[in-house]
């Protein structure tokens, strides 16, 4: 029963994580464009710096295939929605940890 519980777990968080990046890229979208261009323009950096590998090409011509700079993008903030997710579950389940109580 514990196994399924943490797999319930593990693939709520990972949902609850892909939900919260997608709203949080259209939210900054909408809102803050010049901040989504700066990013993908980090994310483009990146992008050159993975695929520009003295990798064989057996290898270099996947990075290149699956590598993209939106990718990267999402995969940022997917990673900081995982942390704020994190945090937030670590402080919820603090504040609500059973205290043992001394038996004196």
């Amino acid at each position: 029963m514990w196994l399924i519980g943490r797999i319930s777990s593990a693939t709520a968080t990972i949902f609850l994580s892909f939900l919260l990046a997608t709203f949080s890229v259209v939210a900054i979208g909408i809102t803050q464009p010049s901040v989504i261009r700066e990013i993908q323009s980090w994310a483009d950096v990146v992008e050159r710096w993975i695929t520009n590998t003295s990798l064989p090409d057996k290898y270099n011509i996947w990075l290149t295939f699956l590598v993209d700079d939106a990718t990267i993008v999402f995969l940022f903030f997917t990673i900081l929605a995982r942390i704020v997710i994190a945090v937030l579950l670590s402080s919820l389940g603090l504040l609500f940890k059973r205290r043992d109580t001394p038996g004196y």
